[in-house]
């Protein structure tokens, strides 16, 4: 199977933070949030720990940490992906990235 990213790697490497960057990043990790391949993008993730990219539906990018962490929470809280992202940042998961993690359906909550 080929992952989606492999198609259009330049969506998953968007550089900047206006609206348009913005977008592509929203894009790619939803994307990456229906990939059958995504427990082997996170594993990947956790292994390289990426400075730069969407891995597995969380946004790595280093260049504006206000803004890309923003963007993380927003984009992917309540998914596996906002589980890991969780952790990375030294937090216990919240109920809904719990539950998503392990496949139960959870209302979505939004970050504050």
């Amino acid at each position: 199977m080929t992952p989606p990213c492999s198609k259009n790697p330049e969506l998953w490497f968007t550089q900047g933070n206006d609206k348009a960057a913005l977008d592509a990043k929203a894009e790619a990790a939803r994307i990456c949030r229906l990939c059958p391949m995504l427990d082997a993008c996170r594993r990947l993730a956790d292994d390289i720990d990426p400075q730069y990219g969407i891995w597995a539906g969380v946004n790595f990018n280093r260049q504006n940490p206000k803004i890309d962490r923003l963007t993380d929470e927003v984009l992917s809280h309540g998914t596996p992906a906002g589980a890991m992202r969780h952790r990375r940042r030294g937090e216990n998961p919240c109920r809904s990235c719990l539950d998503a993690e392990q496949g139960r359906k959870w209302e979505c909550e939004v970050a504050s």
